[in-house]
């Protein structure tokens, strides 16, 4: 697999760059899998440690803020700082590095069975995982023309949706599968979390493995020259524009504004799905999580249906739409009841599909210089993940119905809609003038 080492200029023509760009492309995207599978795996994690360490369901989500509050620490400044002085290739081995550190801390914290010691694998497992984004979403968006750079991020982001639809699979077989528990849930063994250590070893290695291939592989490195490939950052006579200041790019404002609102929806109806549907059918949990894996597998295939929907439809006026619908499924959830219910809850995921990498797009656009800041910010805005779940847990709790709280997820799907229509456009004062000779050649590539 082939790579350059420095930045495309004028005199390489278009055809040629574009085929140089598939391998950084195809390697870069093997990232997105990486934290799907993660993710996936956390959410299997979180049942098992409630049945062998005797914790309870809210203790339990210690998970999740562990794994939200990675990313928020460091979204604010260390990621960002780090692709700045280092770039994004060492900036991604750096997030893969610290990624195989947290998954083999896994293993003592296993072998003693000390919660607080797991609870530090997944934030160190979780700040690698904020670092590989920080630099891989403005990496693939940034690797070709701005006009397809949702195309492109949405398609790199499907491979997030199979590894969070496989890393629940290998879970549930190696968490569950054992001698640990028979079928009707009564401990038969020790109920250790041998099969944990073990699963998360085996990840550690295809992360190595990764790690390597990107410690040998070249790839271009955007430095200041991502100003001219991204957005054309030059004036009439060729020079630079202006500088501007990162709080003057109200898209990028209001684009962590929707994607907290986002991913506090994603998280928030992903905890209690199981909840809704065993509350609306009146089936087993076992059961209930089936409907789930199809939500996340018709999740993974809406993102390969947006990506093409994209080809031919504006970014913004197709995440307005998605929102639009997603915040009418959970008006109707509200109320709701029986079939009618399960069924809104599992399509909330067909809208859900391309939200992140759409957001991240359009809240990208024109930053220039402040590339590599505004992604860090945007992986920062994974901490509404930790506060909405938590919201409608106590709206759940205190109604005895959880699809109550689900005007939390609707209040999230608004703030996408109002950045589609609204947050998203680029401010005048920062928008970039004339595109320069050298600029059009890239923007062909």
């Amino acid at each position: 697999m082939g790579g350059i080492s420095a930045p495309i200029t004028s005199s390489q023509n278009a055809a040629a760059a574009q085929k140089t760009l598939w391998g950084p492309l195809i390697l870069v995207t093997s990232l997105f899998f990486l934290w799907g599978l993660a993710y996936g795996l956390l959410d299997v994690l979180n049942k098992h440690l409630q049945e062998v360490l005797g914790i309870s369901r809210t203790q339990s989500t210690l998970l999740q803020l562990a794994y939200c509050g990675a990313y928020f620490v460091m979204g604010i400044y260390p990621a960002g700082a780090i692709l700045r002085r280092f770039g994004y290739r060492i900036g991604i081995i750096f997030g893969l590095g610290v990624y195989i550190l947290g998954a083999i801390l896994m293993y003592p914290a296993s072998s003693y069975l000390t919660y607080p010691g797991l609870l530090v694998a997944i934030f160190v497992v979780a700040c690698g995982l904020s670092t590989l984004e920080s630099a891989a979403n403005p990496y693939i968006a940034i690797l070709g023309p701005t006009s397809s750079s949702a195309f492109r991020l949405n398609l790199s982001q499907s491979f997030n949706g199979i590894g969070s639809v496989i890393g629940p699979v290998i879970a549930s077989y190696a968490f569950f599968g054992g001698s640990d528990y028979n079928g009707s849930g009564v401990k038969t063994g020790a109920g250790d979390l041998t099969s944990v250590k073990y699963v998360y070893l085996g990840v550690a290695g295809i992360v190595f493995l990764i790690m390597v291939a990107f410690i040998f592989v070249k790839l271009p490195e955007i430095n200041e020259a991502e100003k001219v490939a991204y957005e054309g950052g030059l004036d009439a006579d060729g020079g630079e524009l202006r500088k501007t200041k990162i709080w003057e790019h109200t898209n990028l404002i209001w684009g962590v504004f929707a994607q907290f609102g986002y991913i506090g929806a994603q998280f928030g109806i992903a905890s209690l799905f199981i909840n809704v549907v065993t509350e609306s059918i009146n089936i087993s949990s076992s059961q209930a999580s089936l409907y789930l894996t199809y939500s996340l597998v018709m999740f993974t295939v809406a993102r390969f249906i947006g990506s093409a929907l994209l080809k031919y439809i504006s970014a913004r006026i197709l995440l307005a739409i998605y929102s639009l619908c997603g915040a009418a499924l959970c008006a109707y959830l509200i109320a709701g009841t029986g079939v009618g219910a399960v069924v809104a809850v599992m399509a909330t995921y067909f809208f859900m599909s391309i939200m992140f990498p759409t957001i991240f797009t359009l809240a990208m656009e024109n930053l220039g210089e402040h590339t590599k800041q505004g992604a860090s910010f945007m992986v920062s805005s994974l901490l509404g993940g930790s506060i909405w779940p938590l919201c409608m847990a106590a709206v759940g709790d205190a109604t005895g119905v959880t699809a109550r709280g689900f005007f939390m997820p609707m209040i999230g799907f608004l703030m996408v809609l109002f950045f589609a229509v609204y947050g998203s456009r680029v401010p005048e004062k920062v928008k970039v003038g004339h595109q320069g000779p050298e600029h059009e050649a890239i923007a062909k590539a």
